[in-house]
């Protein structure tokens, strides 16, 4: 449930690159980030191998294939209380109408594809310690080379296990949702998982505006720092499903730990990996 291609940059592409000059058949490629023709090259040429269309688009298949060569998992969580949640607050419809992300779609478009998430949320106090749990215990037998969150947003606000409003008191006071004042209060926490992680892994949050103004930027260069990877965010409203569930609409934000830039986190990853395992 990927699609990566020409045009595109970031994080991901970094992770391509690498995988791509790792598996056979390995082609030398600059990690940059970004997708330009040598890299759609490769991807031809990996398409090649596994006698598929060569359409120069990394998605499910060629996906699986550089996973099993790196090798990473790829961590999906999906908060299935945001459908229960508007359906209660009878607004289900209007947020369904207007295209709103909503995690329990995504949920059904990855068990349809034959990729379920990893983990669920329900309402429910310190879901954010539930899901870093969660990832630790994945990382234990295979780290994460990406990590992506579905669920609704706003500015500065990545819901987690409550839902569309949050919960009774403020889904950041219960630590249901990922948001500035929970990366704070719960560093240490969000900490632990910096060690599920792949040198070369990264995070994506996937609601509404979750990237949004000076509360977005703030929760993503927290949730970097804590983390060690990369974490993106989009600032506009996110699609919900008929397959665009998973590709991020409109601009971005993404904050390195660190704070460097795309090229300067790609190349130290790259030399981090040596194109091997590690």
């Amino acid at each position: 449930m990927v699609q990566i291609q020409f045009g595109d940059s970031g994080p991901k592409v970094a992770l391509v690159q690498i995988a791509l000059s790792t598996r056979p058949p390995q082609s030398r490629l600059n990690v940059d980030g970004d997708f330009g023709g040598r890299t759609r090259d490769a991807v031809k040429a990996l398409q090649r191998s596994l006698t598929i269309p060569e359409t120069g688009r990394v998605e499910a298949e060629e996906w699986r294939a550089m996973m099993a060569a790196m090798p990473f998992a790829t961590f999906d969580h999906a908060d299935v209380d945001d459908a229960v949640v508007a359906l209660t607050q009878g607004n289900f419809a209007e947020s369904l109408r207007a295209g709103h992300q909503f995690g329990v779609i995504a949920l059904g478009e990855m068990a349809r594809a034959g990729h379920p998430v990893s983990s669920t949320g329900v309402g429910a106090s310190n879901g954010v310690g539930m899901l870093v749990g969660r990832i630790v215990s994945a990382g234990a037998s295979n780290r994460i080379g990406l990590l992506r969150i579905f669920g609704h947003g706003n500015r500065g606000m990545q819901m987690v296990t409550a839902g569309v409003g949050g919960m009774p008191g403020g889904a950041a006071a219960h630590g249901a949702a990922l948001t500035p004042s929970v990366t704070r209060r719960m560093r240490g926490e969000l900490t632990r998982a910096a060690s599920a992680f792949r040198p070369y892994g990264s995070a994506e949050l996937h609601g509404c505006h979750v990237g949004q103004g000076d509360e977005g930027g703030l929760l993503l260069r927290d949730l970097a720092a804590a983390w060690g990877v990369p974490v993106t965010a989009a600032v506009q409203l996110q699609r919900v499903g008929r397959g665009r569930s998973f590709r991020f609409e409109g601009p971005t934000i993404t904050a390195y730990p660190g704070r460097v830039t795309l090229r300067a986190w790609a190349e130290r990853v790259a030399a981090a990996s040596a194109y091997s395992s590690s």
